[in-house]
């Protein structure tokens, strides 16, 4: 009767160790999967962010004199194919369309925000603006570094920006290495 009792004393002990191993697995488990699946999602959501601040940062078209446009609305003024008043106080009348005005201003916070060179942490970058009922292009899209594949992360958000009852669209497609 003792040896029976010293054999149930052991099963119990060697289930309490593979329960309480089972326990710290399932959590090691549970931690390294929000590390890695997080990461992705947490930086897509800050390219949505970047094209949320990308949209109202105030460019150097005047519509009308005086009334600089943002992002948001000169892509609206570019789709109706305006041309810019002023230009940072200087006149560009015919000189400088909306269009070309938003092109120069998306491609300069592009290049002050994400660094594509050899090293860098970019691999490339993609900014469109489309409209969202037949794809087609508002302008050219804003591209950087070779986009053959993509061997580190691609991350890639879009927003709406609304014109006319038209609905353009916005999106960046970012390369990041490992």
């Amino acid at each position: 009767m003792r040896l029976n009792k010293k054999a149930q004393e052991e099963m119990v002990g060697f289930v309490l160790i593979v329960v309480i191993v089972a326990i710290i697995a399932v959590i090691f488990l549970g931690i390294s999967l929000r590390n890695s699946g997080g990461d992705v999602g947490d930086e897509s959501e800050k390219i949505g962010s970047f094209i949320d601040v990308v949209s109202q940062t105030t460019t150097k078209c005047e519509i009308p004199t005086a009334h600089f446009q943002d992002v948001g609305n000169l892509i609206s003024k570019c789709s109706q194919g305006k041309l810019c008043d002023g230009c940072d106080g200087e006149t560009c009348g015919t000189t400088k369309s909306a269009c070309e005005v938003l092109k120069n201003t998306l491609t300069e916070a592009m290049k002050s925000s994400y660094v594509v060179s050899e090293g860098s942490y970019v691999k490339y970058y993609n900014l469109t603006l489309y409209y969202e009922l037949d794809n087609e292009l508002l302008i050219e899209p804003i591209i950087m570094g070779p986009q053959d594949n993509c061997l580190g992360d691609l991350l890639f958000n879009e927003r709406p920006v609304y014109s006319g009852g038209e609905k353009i669209k916005l999106s960046l497609e970012v390369c990041f290495n490992n």
